[in-house]
């Protein structure tokens, strides 16, 4: 101020700010290229901080089946009501370890989320800690699997279907790979071959001395056929015991593909009652012939002598 109490000039103070305006200039970019990048991305992709969702793409706010607003409007920690409450305390806890920069935490996991029509979405979950705007957030990235949990299901009930059929069939079931090597056996091949399935598994078929020495060069020639894809019927064969006796079979057998490899899978019916039945038929039938044959003798015989022609 001048003697009359005028301004005549102004006193300030400068201070450089480039480093600071770049770097802000550096986050803004980083944080642009960042948004650009997850809005075209197929994942879904989220940056939770202070249990709030700083960040949600388009791709994840649909798997909740809420819009960006409505979740970006969420209360912190409201993000946990829409994670299964079954899967829920430890998906909270691994996002909360996140959010404050620990170690001791697990980066890939799958868990359920429940949309905003109650419908269970199955999530493949890659989080990790990062820097955002200068704190510590999580950033976590999802993959829709339910398509491929609800396969992997049905697959799992149809082998449980097939291990009961298995374990419990009457017949006995023996799984050889295409070198002739046995891999598995149910229970009731041990009961009929007298073998313990330990015995026999990862030895060759042939080698086992089950098939009755009068049938190897059949079910050899068989075996070949039917590796090769030709079509082959069910024969009855003999078959040895471990303890030497021996009891009539049939085996049928078909192609497997188990995990892109090429199975044939064995299955015997000990039928030897219906084959001893049969022998019995063909006994009687033998017999009724040979009686029959003795009548004709005996008539022709009669009537040669009588010189009289009967009739039979």
């Amino acid at each position: 101020l001048d003697k009359e109490g005028n301004p005549f000039g102004i006193e300030g103070t400068f201070i450089d700010i480039t480093e600071k305006y770049n770097l802000e200039q550096n986050l803004r970019e980083s944080e642009e290229k960042f948004r650009s990048i997850a809005e075209q991305s197929l994942l879904g992709i989220c940056v939770i901080q202070d249990d709030l969702v700083k960040y949600i793409n388009k791709q994840f706010a649909d798997l909740t089946g809420y819009t960006v607003e409505e979740v970006k409007n969420w209360e912190p920690g409201w993000f946990a009501n829409i994670i299964h409450p079954d899967d829920r305390s430890w998906v909270i806890e691994q996002g909360k370890k996140k959010q404050l920069g620990l170690n001791d935490v697990r980066n890939y996991y799958q868990y359920r989320l429940i949309n905003k029509s109650k419908k269970i979405i199955w999530l493949d979950n890659f989080s990790k800690t990062i820097l955002f705007r200068g704190r510590n957030a999580n950033l976590v990235t999802v993959v829709n699997i339910t398509e491929r949990k609800i396969t992997e299901q049905k697959l799992k009930e149809s082998e449980r279907k097939y291990r009961n059929i298995y374990e419990n069939t009457p017949f006995s079931v023996v799984l050889i790979n295409s070198q002739g090597v046995v891999v598995e056996g149910n229970p009731k091949t041990e009961v009929m071959f007298g073998y313990k399935i330990d015995e026999i598994i990862g030895k060759r078929f042939m080698d086992l001395s089950i098939i009755h020495p009068d049938y190897l060069s059949t079910i050899l020639a068989l075996f070949k056929k039917f590796v090769k894809g030709e079509k082959v019927h069910r024969i009855d064969i003999q078959i040895q015991r471990k303890d030497g006796t021996v009891f009539w079979a049939n085996l049928q057998a078909a192609l497997m593909k188990i995990r892109d490899e090429t199975y044939v899978q064995a299955l015997f019916t000990d039928i030897t009652k219906k084959k001893e039945a049969e022998f019995l038929v063909d006994e009687e039938l033998k017999k009724l012939k040979e009686l029959d044959q003795l009548r004709k003798n005996l008539i022709s015989r009669v009537s040669h002598e009588l010189k009289t022609p009967l009739v039979s």
